[in-house]
């Protein structure tokens, strides 16, 4: 027909009133100087046909368009193998989501042949995934939960949402891949869930929940110790000394409370200059132990029950108490030189600073990073406040509430031992000024 692209073009004509209105050509996005041919369209107007005018496999290929209201062309893209060869393939039939259908090919030998296809995979490049995040206890949505990404295929990049006022993350995966996702709430534990979309055939929106924890307050359990001969005893009880964490010192004026789960009647006492206390305990009930000073952490301790009709046992539970002003060294946090990423054996000292601060729940620290002597003060010092703030963001993925927390680079400004500028130190004594501590600043 005249005015086409060239070769034979593909046209739309309806029919209307009983008869066929004059052919549209469906333009230069479809048709080429090449050949259109085999022009099939599905119940929801998706259009399939075949051509050598655009770039494909070889000879033939059947490509796939979407239009609007069946002229103006949205998109054209090429169906991959096994639809299309390097011989001539056309004449697709198939239904609006391509389950199944039918097409010719001469691949096999050089003859025409019918060939009928089933879908094994997902229709779209990719799919929609729904995310609800939640409060594991109260089951509440959670927004403003950001949800690390990452994808175990090459060279795809990471990707972070955010949850929205219903606690909703809305993404769509390429199809057959696995993914991990990372998702992270001040105030929350950190969770890692894995997911996978592959084998997936229908094309509906997959759905996950992910709940969040908000971590536990921390309370150590005193064991049983009988520490003098039960002839001694009448009565068991529970005794020790509360000292200082810092100077391990006895605190004078500590109110020490012990309270009676099985009947909640409470026992109280405030120590003297030696710091010791003392409390009578009845077998067969739980305790809760209880040490506070203004200015001091609150020490909260359980005392498991002891065996009814058992003899009497004395406990000793010397408690030290955290105050304004403590610098505690955090043992082992150490760092490769001129890194600030954590090393692998730094998690198991650093959990520790998260019981402490399950334990002080009013806890507010200032971590404080140092470095060795070697390189530039300058240099040094943003190293150092690179380190703090990964032991902080470790104390975050915890559940530990940023708020709680500041970060401070030290550099080479307070070193421990005497490896200056121009002093040769053995690498074990530099890494010894590779350290971290936090710092107690407040106790509300």
């Amino acid at each position: 027909m005249p005015g086409g692209f060239g070769g034979t073009d593909l046209y739309v004509t309806r029919f209307q009133d009983g008869k066929w209105s004059r052919p549209v050509n469906l333009g230069s996005t479809i048709n080429t100087k090449g050949n259109e041919l085999f022009p099939f369209a599905d119940e929801a107007g998706n259009l399939y046909f075949a051509t050598d005018g655009h770039k494909g496999l070889g000879g033939l290929d059947i490509f796939f368009a979407t239009l609007n209201q069946g002229v103006t062309v949205q998109s054209v893209e090429h169906l991959d193998a096994p639809i299309n060869s390097a011989q001539d393939d056309f004449g697709l039939i198939t239904d609006a989501n391509r389950r199944g259908g039918y097409f010719s090919s001469n691949r096999r030998d050089g003859n025409d042949d019918i060939y009928r296809f089933i879908r094994e995979s997902s229709l779209f490049g990719c799919r929609d995934l729904i995310i609800r995040m939640y409060d594991t206890n109260t089951e509440q949505p959670l927004d403003s939960v950001n949800v690390l990404v990452k994808s175990k295929g090459e060279g795809r990049p990471d990707q972070t949402l955010t949850s929205d006022k219903n606690g909703f993350v809305r993404i769509c995966l390429e199809g057959t891949n696995d993914f991990i996702f990372q998702a992270s709430r001040d105030g929350y534990i950190n969770s890692t869930v894995g997911f996978t979309n592959r084998a997936v055939t229908d094309d509906q929106p997959s759905r996950l929940e992910i709940g969040l924890i908000k971590p536990t307050v921390v309370m150590d359990t005193i064991p049983v110790e009988n520490t003098i001969p039960s002839a001694a005893l009448t009565r068991s009880r529970v005794r020790g000394v509360v000292l200082s964490e810092r100077s391990h010192k006895p605190i004078e004026g500590v109110t020490v409370r012990l309270r009676n789960e099985c009947d909640r009647t409470q026992l109280e006492y405030v120590t003297k200059a030696d710091g010791r206390y003392s409390f009578d305990i009845k077998e067969g009930c739980d305790y809760t132990l209880v040490a506070s000073k203004p200015e001091f952490g609150t020490n909260t301790n359980k005392i498991k029950r002891l065996p009814k009709k058992a003899k009497p046992k004395e406990l000793s539970a010397d408690l030290k108490m955290l105050s304004v002003g403590d610098v505690v060294t955090i043992d082992n946090i150490y760092y490769d030189l001129d890194q600030s990423s954590l090393r692998p054996d730094a998690s198991r000292e650093l959990d520790k600073v998260v019981a402490t601060m399950r334990k002080y729940p009013t806890l507010i620290i200032e971590i404080r990073s140092h470095t060795d002597s070697r390189g530039e003060a300058e240099h040094n010092k943003a190293l150092s406040l690179q380190r703090a703030k990964a032991v902080a963001n470790y104390l975050v993925s915890k559940g530990i509430n940023r708020r709680r927390m500041a970060t401070l680079g030290m550099g080479e400004s307070q070193l421990v031992n005497n490896c200056t500028d121009g002093v040769i130190c053995t690498e074990a004594e530099h890494q010894r000024n590779r350290r971290t501590e936090f710092k107690v600043v407040a106790i509300k």
